[in-house]
Order: C-alpha cells, then structure tokens, then sequence
C-alpha cells in the first residue's frame, strides 16, 4: 500500500537563521512543499517500479512492519532482476509480482532533522540521497544530491560573483599600472591591522573601488572602464551588496543576484579584453 506524507514546515522549523546567527541543518536542504511516497515491504515490485516512474524518484522509502525505515532504488531492482536472469528460474512476471522485500537497499543511511549537511555531503556523493527522520525517528523527508546542490548554489553563487569580480578589478589594475605607480597610489590606504598595503590584494573591494575612481589612477584606467560616472554607480551597488551578506547576514533577492551576474560578466570581458592586449594604454 502506498502512503503520501505531506512534510509539515512550520512543524519542522525549516528557517536555519535563528536569533540573529546562521545554523545550517538538514532542515535548510529540504524542499518547500516535499511530499513523501512510501511502500510497505509487502508491495509488489511492479507497484513499486510504478510509482517511482510516476513521479519521477530513484528511490523509494519502505517501512518494514510501519517501523524501520529501508528503501529500494532503481539499481537495487536491476541488481536482483539480473541475478534472476542469470539463473532462468523465474520470469519478468514472476519477478515484478514479489514483494519489495526482495529489492531491498540495505545500505540506506538516515539524517536528523537537526544534522549538519556536511556531516552527509560524501554519503550522499556515493549514494545519492539520505532519509530525514525527526527526534521519533519518523520519517519526514528525502534530501537528494541534488537537493544540495541546489542549497550550496544558492549559499554560494553571492560569494563566488564577488569572487570573481573582486580578482577581474585586480587584475586590470595589476595590469594597467606600472609598479611604481600602483605602490605610490597605495600609500593613501591602511589594512585592516593598519599598515600600508604592499600589494593590491590586500585592499578590500571598497577600497579597491576608491583606487579606481582616484583622479590619478582614473586616467590609466579610463581607456579600460570608458565611464567614470556608470563606474562608479556599479561598483558601489557592488560594494553594498558585499556588505548586505557578509556584515548584515541578509540574503539577495534575484533582482541582486541577476545584477551581480551582469557586472561580473561586464568585469570578466573587460579583464579578457586587457588580457589580450586589446585595451588603451
């Protein structure tokens, strides 16, 4: 008999952001709105085969006698389909009509609720989902790999669009500048420990901003950026949405996230475009 559990998420308390500090648990990796589809140990193979084809799963969670919680997947399936076949001794029919005790994935690992997802991330390489079980070891969900991935895409793709913008303005610095005009220029900027930074990686994207717009350094570079005006506008957008989730711990919205997209992509070609030597000296 099939069973369909509607995950409960203001039960579960899904927010992993709590009391102004981020805590990052199972809970975070699981979908809005999941529904989980479970089998007993009695249903019939094809029953089985035909749900997971439905909805499009590769696993499915089983309770043995409404306890324990195991699954089957598509390979356990295949694994003892062709042990079956090998020996000729039962038929395709035969096979589907056996009940799902017989496909049984042994190696299945559970996840609490409160579980670090890192705790799971090489479990979940290798096998591709973790059932998520609560304090009452009832079963609450299924997170996938692909789940986390999607949770590390949205946790990350901020930080790795800085990244990459904050290394492209370095490097057209670094490029641009004879030596002893980017150590004069660096003079007018203290580190965070207050001394005179050496090098241009140890300004930060702030700073970094300010030496670019400087009159000075404004002139080598005008022939990379063109526009000082719509320079300005964008690396400041740029910097305030550094601060918004590194020191505010806010998260951007997809009107941010599509614009940080579009300045590292206008950063990355101009960088390219020094790169090759394409650019006013």
């Amino acid at each position: 008999m099939n069973k369909e559990r509607k995950l409960n998420l203001e039960e579960m308390n899904l927010s992993h952001a709590e009391n102004g500090f981020v805590n990052y648990t199972i809970r975070s990796l699981i979908p809005d709105l999941q529904y989980v589809d479970t089998v007993s140990s009695e249903t019939p193979i094809k029953e089985a085969i035909g749900i997971m084809c439905d909805k499009e799963y590769s696993q499915l969670p089983v309770l043995d006698d409404g306890k324990r919680i195991i699954s089957i997947t598509f390979e356990s399936i295949i694994r003892k389909l062709r042990r079956c076949g090998q020996n000729g001794k039962v038929t395709l029919e035969e096979f589907l009509s056996w009940p799902v005790k017989a496909v049984i994935d042994d190696d299945v690992r559970e996840a609490k609720v409160d579980d670090h997802p890192l705790d799971h991330i090489k479990w979940m390489a290798n096998k591709n989902f973790v059932l998520v079980v609560d304090p009452a070891q009832e079963l609450k969900a299924i997170v996938t790999n692909y789940d986390f991935v999607l949770f590390l895409k949205k946790e990350t793709e901020a930080f790795l669009l800085l990244r990459e913008i904050e290394t492209a303005l370095r490097f057209i610095v670094r490029q641009k500048l004879q030596d002893q005009e980017l150590k004069e220029a660096l003079c007018s900027f203290e580190t965070e420990g207050g001394s005179r930074p050496s090098r241009v990686d140890e300004l930060t994207l702030y700073q970094l901003r300010q030496l670019i717009l400087k009159d000075t350094i404004w002139i080598r570079l005008s022939g990379v950026f063109v526009d000082k005006k719509s320079t300005n506008e964008r690396l400041e957008k740029v910097c305030n949405l550094r601060n918004q989730i590194l020191h505010f711990k806010d998260s951007l919205t997809a009107s941010d996230l599509a614009f940080l997209k579009r300045a590292r992509d206008i950063i990355l070609s101009l960088a390219k475009t020094v790169s090759t030597g394409r650019s006013k000296n």
